[in-house]
């Protein structure tokens, strides 16, 4: 994560004012491959795109929630609309995560464990939320993060190991399905 800032030489207040925070996934630069023979017409590996989709709606939220403490700490007052759909955009994101893990594990893939720690952090950081603690939920948010990151490419690996046709195909059906779940309504 990092992020930008300015600040001025105002005499007797100097102000200061941030970007939000931006994310770079940094991988291993010095690492031992194989190749792997994947099976004919399974052309290339395709990552998770419904977990792609939650790890980047995490993002937003922690980015909504540094703002949201920020302004509190500037003005005093918590901006309580802007809170509640935080709090309730959390829980939606909690519950995505769920859903995708149980999925996941019905569909034989034992390596959930990372997503239901992130669902817990999830909630723990809608619960700060609701408290009005923005820097304790910052706090949980991160740690779901990492938590999400850590699961995709785990899953990812897993995804590589698996061989049978059938369950990856029913792996690819269940991400298409938990898509159509996360997508917006048009008129968002």
């Amino acid at each position: 994560m990092y992020y930008a800032f300015a600040e001025d030489i105002k005499p007797g207040q100097p102000q200061r004012t941030e970007t939000d925070l931006r994310f770079i996934d940094i991988r291993p630069f010095r690492r031992n491959y194989r190749v792997l023979d994947l099976p004919e017409g399974m052309g290339q590996v395709r990552q998770f795109k419904a977990l792609e989709e939650i790890i980047a709606r995490q993002r937003s939220a922690l980015n909504r929630t540094i703002q949201l403490n920020r302004q509190q700490k500037h003005t005093g007052q918590p901006d309580l609309p802007a809170t509640d759909a935080l709090i309730k955009l959390e829980g939606e994101l909690a519950q995505a995560t769920r859903d995708f893990a149980e999925g996941l594990l019905q569909r034989g893939i034992d390596e959930t464990e990372l997503l239901f720690q992130a669902e817990t952090a999830m909630l723990a950081a809608a619960d700060s939320l609701s408290a009005g603690n923005y820097d304790a939920a910052t706090l949980q948010m991160r740690e779901a993060l990492k938590y999400l990151i850590e699961a995709r490419d785990r899953l990812e690996i897993a995804y590589l190991k698996n061989r049978n046709r059938a369950t990856l195909a029913a792996l690819r059906q269940f991400d298409r399905m938990q898509q159509q779940k996360l997508r917006r309504p048009k008129s968002d």
